[in-house]
């Protein structure tokens, strides 16, 4: 089965895949390209039916292949002027790799000159209680109290 991602058809030179990675247990792919992108897919059974001539029920189906499926997409490096050098670095990611966490998935991104590391996955927000003080004139009563 033939993948791709995006139109095939009018691909440029950012579009090339220069960086991939596998994570340890391999349900997770991360590629680089030279636009300085990432993209992490993640792999996921697919059901396929047993005859193409039946009807597409679920429960007729067997998951007898893998997909990649993108998951996440994001822009790791843009491309800098190094003034000391007077040279332009590209945003071309050269390698990426993961990193074992204890909490959520961890990669690391890189180009000529930086290193980045990126935690990736579903976020998590917290919501603080609120200071008991309703106005701003009635906090500073209670600071010089």
């Amino acid at each position: 089965m033939l993948q791709s991602f995006g139109n095939i058809d009018n691909y440029t030179d950012a579009d090339v895949i220069s960086a991939v990675q596998f994570e340890e247990k391999g349900k997770f792919l991360a590629t680089g390209d030279r636009g300085g992108r990432v993209v992490l897919f993640k792999q996921e059974a697919v059901a396929v039916p047993d005859d193409p001539n039946e009807s597409s029920d679920v429960d007729q189906k067997a998951p007898a292949a893998t997909e990649w499926i993108p998951t996440y997409q994001f822009q790791s490096h843009h491309a800098e002027f190094d003034y000391l050098k007077s040279v332009e670095i590209e945003e071309k990611i050269n390698q990426i790799k993961f990193v074992r966490s204890a909490g959520s998935m961890q990669l690391i991104s890189a180009n000529e000159k930086t290193i980045k590391l990126w935690r990736v996955g579903p976020r998590s927000f917290r919501r603080y209680r609120q200071l008991n003080v309703t106005s701003k004139s009635e906090f500073i009563k209670r600071s010089y109290q």
